[in-house]
């Protein structure tokens, strides 16, 4: 757990060296669609220095996510290989450095504040919720998700300013788009993540329920389902304002557009497998878009999002 807290630390080298080479970037690149092909697609519609700085940027989260991820075994590669997305990082400009550290920094040590007391609670039974209350999984969602939706938002801002009314709203917003992609996937891996010892519904709703976290699969406990539901509802409510983050941003930059509105209707079309599976969430696996369908919202998203009416259709007709 303490490689967490490390990681944080070292981004910030004491005596910086701007020695990044091309083959350090094309490692960035290449890897990104080993680590997660959803965000290799929506990152590659982007372009020029915000697309490497989105794309190590998100190395670089991935990289906090992976000791509570392989806990209690080794790093992944990509933890390994941490010194040549950091050559990266420090090849930027110094906004831009400061404002992706700002933002792995706070996800580093909110993951290290929760990592750590999961392992501390599973030593003590074997089935703890990793959360307490409703807040904290709000909290949660934004030490994961909603701080890099606030730090893509401040990226974006440096290719194309708003006035400062504008912003104020794209930064307020931010936080909620973020928190959208993380609800839903906690309730997608709810079948893998019980039957791991791993268990994001909060303890108060457990209460509330008079359940336990194993009895979440099973489909004889009334309760379970309720806590699904009340879960799916609030990564809808959060899916729900996604299109008012997307009136502030500009029709011309379609690019950030897409890669914004892409995962979110991908997250919805997934709400609604899941929605439809007579398995879930009692089953073993998680339901998924195949790749046509992926492509095909994409295709959908390229052609009517780039108006206010447009993306609430297509919100309305996944949703």
């Amino acid at each position: 757990m303490g490689r967490v807290a490390d990681m944080s630390a070292n981004l910030l080298p004491a005596d910086p060296v701007r020695g990044a080479s091309g083959a350090d970037l094309a490692y960035c690149r290449g890897v990104l669609p080993r680590v997660s092909r959803t965000f290799a697609a929506n990152i590659g519609v982007l372009r020029g220095p915000l697309a490497d700085q989105v794309t190590v940027a998100y190395l670089l989260c991935r990289t906090a996510d992976a000791p509570e991820d392989s806990w209690p075994g080794p790093p992944d590669e990509l933890a390994a290989r941490l010194p040549v997305v950091l050559r990266v990082l420090d090849s930027f400009p110094d906004d831009v450095r400061h404002l992706i550290v700002e933002a792995v920094c706070t996800m580093a040590r909110g993951m290290q504040r929760y990592a750590v007391r999961a392992a501390e609670r599973a030593a003590r039974a074997a089935a703890t919720p990793h959360l307490d209350t409703q807040a904290e999984l709000h909290e949660y969602c934004f030490v994961v998700a909603g701080c890099v939706g606030v730090m893509l938002t401040r990226l974006f801002a440096r290719r194309a300013p708003a006035d400062d009314e504008t912003e104020a709203e794209r930064l307020a917003l931010a936080p909620i788009v973020g928190e959208s992609l993380q609800l839903t996937n906690i309730l997608l891996d709810w079948p893998t993540d019980i039957r791991r010892g791993r268990c994001y519904v909060p303890a108060e709703w457990l209460a509330e329920y008079r359940i336990t976290p194993s009895e979440l699969i099973d489909r004889s406990r009334v309760g379970a389902g309720a806590a699904a539901r009340r879960l799916e509802a609030l990564a809808r409510a959060a899916l729900g304002q996604v299109p008012e983050y997307l009136d502030h941003i500009p029709v011309r930059q379609w690019r950030y557009r897409m890669f914004v509105l892409w995962p979110a209707l991908w997250a919805l079309a997934s709400l609604r497998r899941a929605r439809s599976d007579p398995e879930f969430p009692f089953g073993e696996r998680r339901p998924r878009l195949n790749r046509d369908e992926v492509r095909s919202i994409a295709r959908r998203a390229m052609l009517g999002g780039h108006s206010r009416a447009g993306v609430r259709k297509l919100f309305a007709t996944l949703g």
